[in-house]
C-alpha cells in the first residue's frame, strides 16, 4: 500500500518527520491504517485541544 502524497485537489502533502522526544503538553496521534491522515502529516497536537476531538468510527 502506498500512502497518499497529494490531496484530492492535487496539492502535495508534506510528511511530518520528528526524531526526538515529544515536547511537553503535545501529543502525536496515529491512525492504524497507512492511509490515515494523522500526525504523520500535520505534526503535534496541543493537549488543550484534545478535549475538543471526537472519535469517529
Amino acid at each position: 500500500m502506498k500512502r497518499n502524497k497529494k490531496t484530492g485537489s492535487g496539492k502535495t502533502i508534506k510528511q511530518f518527520y520528528y526524531d526526538d522526544i515529544v515536547p511537553q503538553n503535545k501529543a502525536i496521534l496515529w491512525g492504524s491504517n497507512i492511509e490515515s491522515f494523522d500526525s504523520r502529516y500535520w505534526g503535534f497536537i496541543d493537549y488543550n485541544k484534545l478535549n475538543k476531538m471526537k472519535l469517529i468510527w
